[in-house]
């Protein structure tokens, strides 16, 4: 039995709970005593919707060939597979049922792989009939079908009514047979807005659908009651964005929910696709979130090069880098091998890929890089030298921008045994600039990132003490594509006295948004803050000053929050973030949030992207990674499992404007 949505009005919910209840019904036995005798079954209310009306004009059924939809699902039925999972519907071609040619739609359900369940609808110039599926355990279905899901025009009211009386729904545990009385309503009652994980809709017609009856076994003189209500949103030319359900058979009650988290409507991607495996084996499980580290992700416009480094089993030493070209849809076109290094990134210079890591085992010990043309081929046999002394390596530490590049990284001072802030400007011609110091003082300069913003880099840093990295104020400069350092002294971007860590920064064409980890309202019991502000290019912030500054975007509260990337999608900025909670810790996995260009939480909430972290597995998802690519953008991160025997990978989805 499936247990998932469909990409109209709700049966599911109906269908899994009664079979439910006849898990619960046949499992009865003994006692009581009545009379056996069964009236006919009849059904009343049962038609299909008019053959005549304007049609569906506002789109509320998008039934071409092509279109799909992908939903977040979570239910407490005990007979579910899985208490939370994604789902797949989509057009599935067509099926002569009850004598009208219906279309199919399949749905697949991640708790279940390999399981589908087709479900059928007749469009007619009326209305939306539902007239079955190929579910052998729905008992009831055909006996009440066809009926209205829909009238057009799509207006509030009633849309259809059915009763059945004695409807046969198998046996007891002793083999008596029981029956079914129920009534079925469904109507449409406000038109309202909704928010889901795939965007927010003003114009969603509201529908509710009930059910009542009794389940009764005659010959044990026993009957359970059994009620229920869904609460469908459908958006026109979306289709079912949400759904919520309650179910109570005896003292039992099932709760469901799905939300559209993406779709695929007339060829036109929304959202987010559903999390794939992209490599596997980089090293053995633990917990050292270091190896291998985060991944990195570019795109050539087209296609992306995915990167990470590799851990040889049993030791500590860094192996070959793992570099694979992948299309948007997230499927291997290419894989490549790289040099030896650790924690690689990688950007694209308008020509070629850079792949940047760092490793002690090429020549000149330090940052070095390789070049991968969009093809698939290594331009550069033996690894370009960034800098001889300075390590570097972490994601989003490079950027191309203009006419060239600019890699930045912690170079250690021996003499003041603290971090300077160094960079190099990288020439797509394979060519490498003299590396330059940034910030060279007596403080510590940690974890840099950097993007283009048009007109000048933009670099952001802690800067503090390396023994209490949490306490560290956030500072930025920006850089021409020249190296010359713009702002002396640094502009200072959040500097509140309780720390700020783990920044990360990208560019939407007219501002930065800078965003971080603050502990600024941290208690005995939550852990830090998501906070970010926006930059404009001259440097000013914009939603507030240094100190006290920035909006929230998620509270950490008893989610230890990890790893945050901000990333512009081309509409919006899309910031994403692991947790270092394990699944038996109820981590949640990775998790993003979409914030507008005037710094607005467009997504209300946080956006649940991964699956949650399996409590058998004992996995913690972070490091999300994001490079967009025209319209398409693909979503990176590592399932960083720490079960002695498994292997850590990489998994990740393609995505698109909301």
């Amino acid at each position: 039995m499936e247990y998932s949505t469909l990409p109209t009005p709700g049966h599911q919910f109906r269908i899994a709970s009664l079979v439910f209840l006849v898990l619960i019904v046949s499992a009865c036995g003994g006692g009581g005593g009545g009379s056996t005798a069964i009236s006919a079954p009849s059904v009343s209310g049962n038609n299909f919707a008019p053959a005549t009306g304007p049609g569906d004009t506002m789109g509320y059924v998008p039934y071409s060939a092509g279109n799909k939809w992908f939903y977040n699902a979570t239910t407490n039925d005990p007979t579910a597979p899985a208490s939370s999972s994604f789902i797949a519907s989509f057009i599935n071609g067509t099926k002569s049922v009850l004598g009208v040619t219906a279309t199919a739609l399949t749905q697949q359900d991640t708790s279940t792989p390999g399981a589908s369940l087709d479900s059928y609808y007749y469009l007619s110039l009326g209305g939306l009939s539902y007239v079955g599926n190929n579910d052998t355990t729905d008992l009831i279905t055909p006996q009440i079908v066809p009926y209205a899901q829909l009238l057009f025009p799509v207006q509030t009211g009633r849309v259809s009514s059915v009763t059945g009386t004695n409807l046969p729904f198998g046996y007891d545990g002793i083999g008596n047979p029981i029956t079914l009385n129920i009534t079925q309503t469904i109507d449409n009652v406000a038109i309202e807005a909704v928010s889901v994980s795939a965007g927010s809709f003003s114009n969603a017609m509201k529908q509710v659908s009930t059910i009542s009856g009794t389940a009764r076994d005659a010959a044990l003189g026993q009957s359970i009651a059994i009620s229920g209500t869904a609460t469908d949103w459908l958006v026109p030319g979306v289709g079912l964005v949400k759904q919520t359900s309650s179910t109570t058979v005896g003292t039992t009650r099932i709760d469901t929910s799905q939300e559209m988290r993406g779709y695929t409507v007339n060829g036109v991607f929304h959202g987010l696709g559903l999390p794939l495996p992209l490599a596997s084996g980089l090293a053995a499980g633990d917990s050292n979130l270091q190896s291998p580290g985060a991944p990195g992700v570019a795109s050539d416009g087209s296609n992306f090069l995915v990167v990470s480094g590799t851990v040889a089993n049993g030791t500590s030493t860094a192996g070959p880098i793992l570099a694979r070209i992948m299309d948007g849809q997230g499927a291997l076109l290419q894989a490549i091998t790289l040099t030896p290094g650790a924690t690689p990134m990688t950007a694209f210079d308008g020509t070629n890929y850079w792949v940047a890591f760092s490793n002690d085992s090429v020549a000149g010990a330090g940052c070095h890089a390789q070049r991968v043309s969009t093809s698939g081929a290594v331009l550069d046999s033996s690894p370009l030298v960034v800098s001889a002394t300075s390590f570097c390596g972490s994601q989003q530490r490079m950027a191309f921008g203009g006419s060239n590049g600019l890699i930045v990284y912690s170079h250690y001072n021996m003499s003041t045994s603290r971090h300077d802030l160094y960079g190099a400007l990288l020439n797509p011609n394979g060519t490498v600039g003299t590396e330059f110091p940034i910030i060279a003082d007596t403080s510590d300069h940690l974890f840099p990132v950097v993007a283009f913003g048009g007109t000048n880099y933009i670099v952001v840093w802690e800067q503090g003490s390396a023994t209490t990295p949490a306490a560290n104020p956030l500072y930025a400069a920006r850089i021409s594509p020249t190296g010359m350092i713009v702002d002396v002294p640094a502009l200072p971007v959040s500097t509140n006295a309780t720390g700020q860590y783990s920044a990360s920064v990208a560019f939407d064409g007219s501002n930065y948004l800078i965003g971080w980890l603050d502990l600024r309202a941290q208690t005995g019991t939550s852990h830090a803050d998501l906070y970010a502000n926006r930059m404009s290019p001259s440097g000013a912030l914009l939603d507030g000053a240094a100190t006290g500054g920035g909006f929230l975007i998620s509270s950490g509260a008893t989610q230890q929050l990890y790893s945050p990337n901000v990333a512009y999608n081309g509409a919006e900025f899309f910031v994403s973030w692991g947790s270092l909670d394990y699944g038996n810790q109820g981590g949640l996995g990775i998790q993003a949030a979409r914030v507008s260009t005037t710094g607005t939480l467009t997504s209300g909430s946080n956006i649940q992207v991964s699956s949650l972290p399996s409590i058998a597995t004992v996995s913690r998802y972070v490091y999300p990674t994001f490079a967009k690519s025209g319209t398409s953008a693909l979503l990176v991160w590592l399932d960083n499992t720490e079960v002695s025997g498994s292997q850590k990978g990489l998994a990740g989805l393609s995505m698109a404007p909301f």
